[in-house]
């Protein structure tokens, strides 16, 4: 009887000297860590993750300095685009700076160039933006370089057109979009096409060359041809009507 009285006891102490333990650990952590320590503290924030780079770059010198739409386009083809700066764009295009520009840009890291050809004044096969792109030529013969230019009632943007033919032929230009707006319906648009057509015909470049209705769409064109051939890819795109009349709509197009 006496014996299982002092094991009760002794049991009893050491509980008790557990118990005091534990409390004693308690109280010491709540005097070096206050509670207001854990309620200052700030969570982490996550920071979004920034992208310095991209599958591909492309320099593109545009009509003129609205390209926002045309560098979100490049973006979702994870491509760089490099533009010159705006103040060689507006109020009008200066031509000789935008040559000194592309001159300086290190063209072993781009995938093509786009440029218009009424933005360098092109006017002529010996103009100094055509000597321009001969030379660039020269300097990196595997580079892809896509010209556009537009096609309208005025001398020069006939001259333009010819020139950007011309530059095709002989190698300079890889590829030439020419835009017009005017409708084929009209005799003079019908004329200047048709001697267009002509010419391309007798210098045998109907592949490097084609004709685009929508104004101002070049650019883009020119991007998505440019990253497509690149990588090898010809996406199929199906194109689905609401109604007949919205097929048939020339807005649709």
């Amino acid at each position: 009887m006496n014996t299982e009285r002092h094991n009760l006891v002794v049991g009893n102490c050491r509980y008790s000297s557990l118990f005091y333990c534990v409390l004693s650990g308690l109280l010491l952590l709540a005097v070096l860590f206050p509670a207001s320590h854990f309620a200052q503290r700030k969570r982490p924030l996550l920071q979004p993750a920034t992208k310095n780079y991209f599958a591909g770059k492309i320099i593109l010198i545009p009509r003129d300095d609205q390209f926002l739409q045309l560098r979100l386009l490049a973006q979702v083809a994870d491509q760089d685009l490099i533009l010159p700066p705006s103040r060689f764009l507006d109020p009008s295009p200066q031509a000789d700076k935008l040559i000194e520009w592309a001159k300086r840009l290190n063209l072993a890291e781009a995938n093509g160039v786009i440029l218009s050809l009424e933005t360098i004044a092109a006017t002529a096969p010996d103009a100094p933006a055509a000597q321009a792109l001969k030379q660039l030529r020269a300097q990196q013969p595997k580079l892809p370089i896509y010209g556009f230019a537009s096609l309208d009632a005025a001398a020069t943007s006939k001259q333009i057109c010819q020139t950007g033919l011309e530059l095709v032929a002989d190698g300079t230009l890889n590829f030439l979009l020419i835009e017009q707006a005017e409708s084929l319906s009209e005799k003079p648009a019908q004329i200047a096409r048709a001697r267009l057509t002509g010419e391309i015909a007798s210098r045998e470049i109907s592949d490097r060359v084609a004709f685009d209705d929508a104004p101002n769409a070049a650019a883009a064109s020119l991007i998505a041809r440019l990253v497509t051939r690149r990588d090898n890819q010809s996406p199929r795109i199906l194109a689905v009507y609401s109604s007949k009349d919205g097929q048939a709509s020339t807005e649709s197009r």
